[in-house]
């Protein structure tokens, strides 16, 4: 009698464990995987031309932490206040990218990007950055981008990230990632 109790202390111990075990693997991280390299491109189109195309190419470890790029200038901007007249300011002009990207069991990726794209525009000439062609007495107009989005992506696929519509020109900006596994 007693060796039953004992064998079913340690048959509900046991069970008991094997459940704990599967349920902190579902919520702990995943070793670090494949390195991989991952692509975005940034394009512009007016109407059917490609006018502007900025790639960026940033590696990064699956189930690992997230790599990020910030690249840009700060443009002066005259700020005319009572109390402070002819003082300028800094407007952050650039792009900030975020990536991450998780392994899936069928080998495919699931890829997570954030993107914010800030550009500062004269408001003589909609299609010239800020401090060319000239002085200006009219504030400049400052243009904003931002995006989320996750891919499930396999080695070599290109996904569509984002399309956007410029609404001061109808400029189209499209933004493609490409996935590479670094063998």
């Amino acid at each position: 009698m007693i060796k039953r109790i004992a064998y079913a202390l340690a048959a509900l111990v046991l069970f008991g464990a094997g459940v704990k075990a599967e349920e902190g693997g579902a919520g702990t991280p995943q070793e670090p995987g494949a390195p991989l390299m991952l692509q975005l491109v940034f394009n512009r189109y007016h109407g059917d031309k490609r006018i502007e195309s900025v790639p960026y190419s940033l590696p990064v470890t699956a189930n690992g932490g997230s790599t990020r790029v910030v690249i840009g200038i700060q443009i002066p901007l005259k700020y005319e206040g009572k109390e402070f007249p002819g003082n300028v300011v800094y407007k952050n002009a650039g792009r900030d990218v975020t990536v991450r990207a998780d392994a899936l069991n069928d080998g495919r990726f699931k890829v997570s990007c954030l993107f914010d794209q800030s550009a500062v525009y004269s408001n003589n000439d909609e299609a010239s950055p800020a401090g060319g062609g000239g002085a200006s007495l009219a504030p400049p107009i400052l243009r904003h981008l931002s995006s989320e989005a996750t891919l499930v992506l396999g080695d070599g696929q290109t996904g569509q990230h984002t399309v956007a519509t410029d609404p001061m020109n109808g400029d189209v900006v499209r933004v493609d990632v490409t996935l590479r596994v670094v063998k």
